[in-house]
């Protein structure tokens, strides 16, 4: 629980790294704080193993395990190949399940595998949106943020 902390914008939901899983190199657990604290919402773990190889041989136990693939999620140039499957578990939970392999090195390069209890995500962010109202300023200075733009200056954007 050392390296436990929120995350950055989902304030409903804490992180823990592991450590030391054979055959995995990282992985975080996300569990709600609010709706039902302690309950695991998410895994995300990165394969010890990076090569391609070895995700074509997961993705084939994947799709025996689970069928075919709902969504693809990788860009078009396969650099990063990710597959999506929507399922429900025993209780009816909605769970979303990526397998990912990825090639660009300003990313993570790798395989990995991520599984979402969207049910219960959605559950904690209800109600610490409950327990922590946006009060009509926050709504105002959002509104007006968004609203002022002002002419941009393209030329500071692109390298010269």
């Amino acid at each position: 629980m050392k390296t436990s902390w929120p995350i950055r914008h989902q304030n409903y939901l804490t992180e823990v790294e592991l450590r030391g899983l054979e055959g995995y190199k990282s992985g975080r657990i996300a569990y709600g704080n609010c709706a039902k604290p302690g309950q695991i919402a998410r895994i995300k773990l990165k394969y010890a193993r990076g090569d391609k190889e070895f995700y074509d041989e997961l993705l084939a136990r994947f799709k025996k395990r689970f069928g075919e693939p709902d969504e693809w999620q990788g860009d078009p140039f396969q650099v990063i190949i990710c597959w999506k499957w929507s399922l429900r578990d025993h209780s009816g939970n909605r769970i979303i399940l990526h397998l990912q392999h990825s090639m660009d090195e300003e990313y993570k390069l790798g395989n990995s595998v991520k599984l979402t209890n969207m049910t219960l995500l959605e559950e904690e962010r209800s109600c610490y949106e409950r327990e922590h109202p946006r009060t009509a300023e926050d709504e105002r200075t959002e509104s007006a943020r968004k609203g002022r733009r002002k002419p941009v200056d393209y030329e500071r954007f692109i390298p010269r």
